[in-house]
C-alpha cells in the first residue's frame, strides 16, 4: 500500500481502496461506503509516514467508525464487532465480501440519456459510483481489473459525450465491459490449464522462457526467482474455486511486481519495463503480461565458462539446485536469444538427462567433465 501511495498518483490508491471497500461490503450504499474509503485512504496515508503509534489509534478509530455503522454496511460485522478492541481489525480483514444483488449490466450508466449532463457535471464522482457499482457486482473480479474497466469506461465517456450522438455511441459500453471480463477469464483458463498440463516443472521453465524475452538484460538469479515466484502463485490460486482464481492471482502479482519495479526503479532494465512499472497501476500487471519480445536486446559474446556444467548443480537443498539449474538456462539463452523454442526444448531436455545422470553418479564431477562436451554440442549447433 505504502508503494502505491509514494509511486502513483493520489486518485490510485483512493480508487483502489474504494473497490475494496466497495466489494467487502457489497450491499452498503454509496456514501456510507464513500466515508469508510476516505477514512481508510486518511489512515494508510499517515501510517505510511512511520508514526507506528499514530497509525494503531487511526486504525482503532477506523475501526471503530466501521463498527458504527455496521447497520448500514453489513449483516456480517456484528461477529466482528463484538470483538475486543485488538481483535476486530483481523477480523474485519478476514471478513468474506458481501455479494451484491445488483445487476452486473448496469444498464443506467450507458442507456439513461441523462449519462453525458450527469458525467459532465462531476466527472470524478460519476466515475466514482460507477467503480462502487461495477466493483460490488463483479466480485470475481480484482481490484485492480475493476480499476482498468472504470479507466476504459471513462475514455467511452469522454469520446461518447463530446460526439454529436452519444446515445448511439455508448451502444459501445456493454461490449467493452463484455471484453473486460473475456479477457480475465481467458488469462485465468490459460494459466491454469498450462499448470495443470505441464506441472510445476516445467510451467515454471515456461515462465522463465516468457520472461527472458520480454526482459533478457534482467540478471539470471534474478529472473528464476521471478518465475519461480510466479509459478507458486498459479499452483496457489489455481487450487482455488473458479470464481477465486483470477482475484488471487492478479493481487499476488500485483504485489509481486510491485517488489521487483521497487528494485528496478531507479536503474530500469529496459524501456519496456520501465513503463510497465511507472506509466499506470491498474494496467501494471496486464502491462507485462503483453510484453514482447525485447527487440534492442545485443547478446554477449559466447563464452562457455558461464555456463556452471560442475557438481555444485547437485548440492544443497532441492529447491537450490533448481535455482542454479534455471541459471545455466538463463545464462544459454542469454547469450543464444535466437534459438527458436524447438532448440530451447532440445537443450533443456538434453541438459535434464545429463543432471539425473551426474546427480546420480558416484562422482558427480568426474560425470559432467565427461558429459560436458556432448552437451555444449548440442548447445552450439545453431
Amino acid at each position: 500500500k505504502c508503494r502505491i501511495i509514494r509511486e502513483f498518483p493520489d486518485i490510485v490508491f483512493k480508487g483502489l481502496t474504494l473497490v475494496q471497500v466497495s466489494q467487502k461490503f457489497g450491499k452498503a450504499g454509496f456514501e456510507d461506503v464513500k466515508k469508510v474509503t476516505e477514512e481508510i485512504v486518511h489512515l494508510n496515508e499517515d501510517c505510511c509516514k512511520g508514526d507506528a503509534v499514530e497509525c494503531m489509534m487511526e486504525r482503532m478509530e477506523a475501526t471503530d467508525h466501521i463498527c458504527e455503522a455496521k447497520d448500514k454496511l453489513s449483516s456480517k460485522l456484528a461477529d466482528c464487532c463484538a470483538k475486543s478492541i485488538l481483535e476486530r481489525t483481523p477480523c474485519l480483514l478476514a471478513l468474506p465480501n458481501d455479494e451484491s444483488d445488483l445487476s452486473k449490466e448496469l444498464k443506467n450508466y450507458y442507456e439513461d440519456e441523462r449519462v453525458c449532463e450527469n458525467y459532465k457535471k462531476d466527472k470524478l464522482l460519476f466515475l466514482a459510483h460507477f467503480t462502487h457499482d461495477y466493483a460490488r457486482s463483479h466480485q470475481e473480479s480484482s481490484p485492480q481489473s475493476c480499476l482498468r474497466v472504470s479507466k476504459g469506461f471513462e475514455g467511452l465517456l469522454e469520446k461518447c459525450c463530446a460526439s454529436e450522438n452519444h446515445a448511439e455511441c455508448l451502444k459501445q459500453a456493454p461490449i467493452l465491459l463484455e471484453a473486460a471480463l473475456k479477457e480475465i477469464e481467458e488469462l485465468r483458463k490459460q494459466n491454469c490449464g498450462a499448470l495443470q498440463l505441464l506441472g510445476f516443472r516445467d510451467y515454471n521453465i515456461q515462465l522463465l522462457f516468457r520472461y527472458f524475452f520480454k526482459m533478457p538484460q534482467v540478471t539470471a538469479p534474478t529472473l528464476v526467482e521471478l518465475a519461480g515466484r510466479m509459478t507458486k502463485v498459479a499452483v496457489y490460486c489455481c487450487g482455488l474455486a473458479e470464481n477465486k482464481q483470477q482475484t488471487c492471482a492478479e493481487e499476488k502479482l500485483d504485489i509481486l511486481l510491485g517488489e521487483m519495479c521497487e528494485k528496478e526503479k531507479h536503474t530500469f532494465v529496459n524501456d519496456n519495463v520501465r513503463h510497465c512499472c511507472v506509466d499506470s497501476y491498474a494496467n501494471r500487471r496486464k502491462c507485462f503480461t503483453d510484453l514482447q519480445r525485447y527487440p534492442n536486446y545485443v547478446a554477449p559474446k559466447w563464452d562457455e565458462s558461464k555456463l556452471h556444467f560442475n557438481e555444485d548443480l547437485c548440492k544443497g537443498s532441492e529447491d537450490d539446485q533448481i535455482k542454479k539449474k534455471l541459471e545455466v538456462l538463463v545464462e544459454y539463452m542469454k547469450m543464444k536469444p535466437d534459438c527458436g523454442p524447438e532448440k530451447l526444448k532440445e537443450v533443456v531436455e538434453a541438459f535434464r538427462k545429463i543432471d539425473i545422470k551426474c546427480c546420480a553418479a558416484e562422482d558427480h564431477q568426474k560425470c559432467f567433465d565427461d558429459e560436458k562436451a556432448g552437451l555444449l554440442q548440442i548447445i552450439e549447433a545453431h
